[in-house]
């Protein structure tokens, strides 16, 4: 039963199977009231926001505003987790439904999904919006990543 979770979990991430946790981190799907010790990704809910975007200290995080019914958003998803990874834990990600989430969507002038914020202890330091090639993600996170660590 655990290797069936684990590779649906995987496959939930669009990553092969032992692509995660060659970095030595892993995606959670299923909400959580905090982050988990080598958890990167996760998909997280309005309440959420506060604990796991603005009061996160040790690491930037990634919002991924996003909905289910975005084309783009689902092809930009794996993209991004991706890149997220590949960074072995210099940098977060948080996914958030707008469809479930429309008074932080709304504060922070959501307008167009997908559209990625970058937020440093608590305070919002960058974005985009839309999506980017894998290139590009991995520029924007290096790029985020230097930033935040000055």
């Amino acid at each position: 039963m655990a290797v069936t979770a684990l590779m649906r979990l995987r496959v939930l991430a669009r990553a092969p199977l032992g692509n995660a946790s060659s970095f030595g981190v892993s995606v959670r799907r299923m909400c959580q009231s905090a982050w988990a010790p080598g958890t990167v990704v996760m998909d997280i809910e309005p309440e959420q926001f506060k604990t796991h975007v603005l009061e996160e200290l040790k690491v930037p995080v990634l919002l991924q505003a996003h909905a289910t019914w975005c084309a783009p958003c689902r092809k930009f998803t794996p993209v991004l987790e991706e890149a997220v990874l590949a960074h072995q834990g210099r940098i977060k990600l948080a996914r958030l439904d707008v469809d479930k989430a429309m008074e932080i969507a709304r504060s922070l002038d959501v307008s167009t999904v997908p559209a990625v914020f970058l937020f440093h202890k608590g305070e919002k330091k960058g974005g985009f919006v839309g999506s980017m090639d894998t290139g590009g993600t991995t520029n924007y996170i290096e790029d985020a990543i230097r930033m935040c660590s000055k």
